[in-house]
């Protein structure tokens, strides 16, 4: 019981409260002496679990009968090993988990080739966590090879694996948010141009992406967020995406799937961890980087915020200032990027928050201009 108890002070007590299981402790005796006759019992309706390993374990004092003769108490010290992941000593990053969406179709037509619906999600799925792992903001759950995992594991404990490495085996992280979703549309038509005169046919392409995806807060069930983004690439954005000659249908998907990742990855941190600014010193430096910060892509950095109440809700919610200023994206680095101030406000100041955006820088006027 004390080494139970030692490992519930460590693990924490899972109590079972549906089902009540009763045990029965008595006992009882009789003084020769005095001729006294004396019985102890108690009963207990409610059962708790809680497993773990106990590495090492010594007996202090006991086991001593209490003096009011109800049972017995023993003092031990014990070890018990608890494994902490790797990274996990010096942030709190919040655990995030993206299931593969689901499917509308059973299969997505690229032109005359069909994928099938399995193989799209399955890519997807693998560049949402790609960008989302580069992003730095979560920890990313990985739910596409818990079969592997699991083989692992079990092959661990067959082989009779240490105690430290059986205690690392049991750790297993549940999520904060978990991103599902469906991929409604996912299509490249091809148009083909006869422009006459002995010209050679031209194939316009335009590829069409519309997804739908929540974001929901796993303990209350809560979605944080929902949104549909119907994306568009037509023939020029296309060529850019994949700038290969005779590209086939291989890299049309994996440059298709890939910016709808970026969208949806950068649309989910805008909403809960919007790119900041890390310092000023000498250049803007943003707490963001990875191929979620790309160069030339130009980011408004809002003025500094107030806190209004929405009359409705009662919540309190933050305004970006008017003072803004326009910064373009120089230099990328996994863990940060570096970004040069072009327009606005030269006064930024660290922790404001950045958004992309989309601008026309308009040249200054010369002597000439009239």
């Amino acid at each position: 019981n004390a080494l139970s108890q030692a490992v519930r002070m460590v693990r924490g007590v899972e109590v079972e409260t549906k089902r009540a299981f009763s045990f029965m402790y008595s006992e009882s005796g009789k003084n020769e002496k005095t001729k006294d006759v004396w019985k102890n019992s108690q009963k207990v309706d409610i059962t708790s679990k809680s497993s773990g390993y106990i590495k090492t374990y010594r007996i202090v004092d006991g086991p001593n009968r209490r003096t009011d003769g109800t049972g017995w108490v023993v003092d031990i010290v014990a070890s018990v090993p608890r494994y902490q992941a790797l990274g996990q000593k010096k942030d709190h990053l919040k655990r995030i988990a993206l299931v593969p969406f689901r499917a509308s179709k059973p299969t997505y037509a690229l032109g005359a080739v069909k994928i099938p619906a399995g193989q799209v999600s399955s890519l997807f799925a693998q560049k949402l966590n790609e960008y989302m792992i580069q992003a730095r903001k979560f920890r990313v759950l990985d739910r596409d090879y818990s079969f592997e995992v699991n083989n692992e594991k079990d092959l661990l404990k067959k082989g009779g694996a240490p105690l430290e490495d059986m205690v690392r085996l049991e750790q297993r992280l549940g999520t904060d948010y978990l991103v599902v979703g469906t991929i409604r549309e996912y299509t490249i038509t091809n148009k083909v141009l006869k422009p006459g005169f002995g010209l050679p046919a031209e194939v316009r392409s335009t590829a069409n992406v519309i997804l739908e995806f929540k974001v929901i807060e796993v303990a209350t069930q809560q979605a944080v967020w929902a949104n549909t983004k119907n994306m568009v690439y037509d023939n020029k954005a296309l060529a850019q995406a994949v700038p290969i000659p005779d590209a086939g249908p291989e890299q049309y998907q994996q440059a298709l799937l890939g910016l709808a990742a970026d969208e949806i990855v950068n649309e989910i941190l805008d909403v809960i961890y919007p790119i900041k600014v890390m310092d000023v010193e000498d250049q803007v430096v943003l707490n963001q980087g990875g191929k979620r910060v790309r160069l030339g892509t130009f980011y408004k950095i809002e003025g500094p915020a107030k806190t209004v109440v929405d009359p409705d809700t009662g919540l309190r919610i933050k305004i970006g200032g008017a003072k803004t200023t326009t910064i373009v994206i120089t230099e990328g680095k996994p863990k940060y990027s570096i970004a040069k101030i072009v327009e606005g406000n030269q006064d930024v100041k660290i922790g404001q928050v950045c958004r992309r955006t989309q601008v026309i820088l308009v040249a200054p006027s010369t002597k000439k201009d009239k």
